[in-house]
């Protein structure tokens, strides 16, 4: 193996090796899935390494839910509204 050919070989594999690792940090600090799926995703990410990364980037949201929407208040109640007529 020649030297330009170790250094090639160290510029694609280091990349891709580092964005393996992202991908299950960025799996198990998600939330928002149920632990089967977790594992699902591990398999295919381990399993198809390149393939299993590209569908799991394409198919998540955005962000994570870390916070997710709360429902809207109840409309407030207009002074007087809520008496009975006596």
């Amino acid at each position: 193996m020649t030297l330009w050919t170790f250094i090639m070989l160290l510029a694609v594999v280091i990349p891709l090796v580092l964005l393996w690792a992202y991908t299950l940090m960025d799996l198990f600090k998600r939330e928002d899935l149920h632990p089967p799926a977790k594992v699902m995703w591990t398999i295919l990410i381990i399993v198809l390494p390149f393939l299993g990364m590209v569908v799991y980037f394409v198919t998540r949201p955005p962000t994570p839910m870390e916070n997710p929407p709360k429902k809207a208040p109840p409309p407030a109640l207009k002074p007087g509204g809520d008496r009975p007529e006596t």
